[in-house]
């Protein structure tokens, strides 16, 4: 049976979830949270460190993760606007409304990230994902995973010494199409 802790309101430091739990009222967990069970928290709107999803999680409100926000299970946070740290999405992620992410940003699985201005710490835009996720920045910048920044020629380089051939012929070629 689920773990149900019905007037659990807030949690000051971290937060380990390894079995099924039912948080109805969890509003905020002011340091790491882990999830590594299914876990139901309908009221979490902001976790203040870092965030490590493992396991089915259900946060429909949530809106800030002040950390890294580690995405290992499918995940569909509605609401989430800002990650402070890096975000690191290993499995299928539905983020509409995420604008900002403060550190790097690492993508190996399906995301949808349609409003993301700002990633790896500059403005610029998400131009295509495809088991990894290819940031272009303002100032004329590639980003790929943790390889950046890098010039247009280092970034064309960086996608021929890939071993998947069909994911680097699909990053090239929206390389090439920047006009920088």
């Amino acid at each position: 049976a689920a773990a149900q802790l019905p007037l659990l309101a807030t949690v000051g430091g971290r937060l380990d979830i390894g079995a099924a739990a039912q948080l109805p009222l969890l509003a905020t967990v002011g340091g790491y949270l882990y999830i590594g069970a299914a876990a139901q928290m309908p009221l979490l709107a902001t976790v203040g460190g870092y965030l490590c999803i493992r396991a089915d999680a259900q946060m429909p409100l949530l809106a800030t993760v002040g950390g890294r926000l580690d995405i290992s299970a499918a995940a569909q946070l509605p609401l989430l606007a800002t990650v402070g740290g890096d975000l690191y999405i290993r499995a299928a992620a539905q983020l509409p409304l995420l604008a900002t992410v403060g550190g790097g940003l690492y993508i190996r699985a399906d995301a949808h990230l349609p409003l993301l201005v700002s990633a790896h710490g500059v403005a610029g835009r998400l131009v295509c994902v495809k088991k990894y996720g290819l940031w272009y920045s303002t100032d004329y910048k590639f980003y790929a995973g943790c390889q950046g920044p890098m010039t247009k020629r280092q970034a064309l380089a960086l996608s021929r010494r890939w071993e998947d051939q069909d994911t680097a012929q699909y990053m090239a070629k929206f390389i090439v199409e920047i006009d920088d």
